[in-house]
């Protein structure tokens, strides 16, 4: 059996979490990834589509943002466990 070198296999990255899709950052990575040729799987999960302003929530909504990254991580992890991309 020949002998693959590491260059030989394509890039795979996994952008996992609750991350702001609304950031031009993450588009600007995530695009840029898949313009150099890397396998991009997102596992992600919606919480912060409607606050454009993080810094500009109340304590009560802040609350609400916490409770629902404390209920979408197992999701999250469930998810991430079962995609079929990953190689153990």
């Amino acid at each position: 059996m020949p002998d693959v070198a590491a260059s030989d296999k394509p890039l795979r990255v996994v952008m996992w979490g609750t991350y702001d899709l609304g950031k031009p950052r993450t588009r600007i990575l995530r695009d840029g990834l898949l313009e150099i040729g890397v396998e991009v799987t997102e596992i992600h999960g919606e919480v912060w589509s409607s606050d454009t302003d993080k810094s500009q929530l109340s304590w009560a909504m802040m609350f609400l943002r916490l409770f629902q990254i404390f209920l979408a991580y197992p999701a999250l992890i469930y998810r991430f466990l079962r995609s079929p991309q990953m190689i153990w």
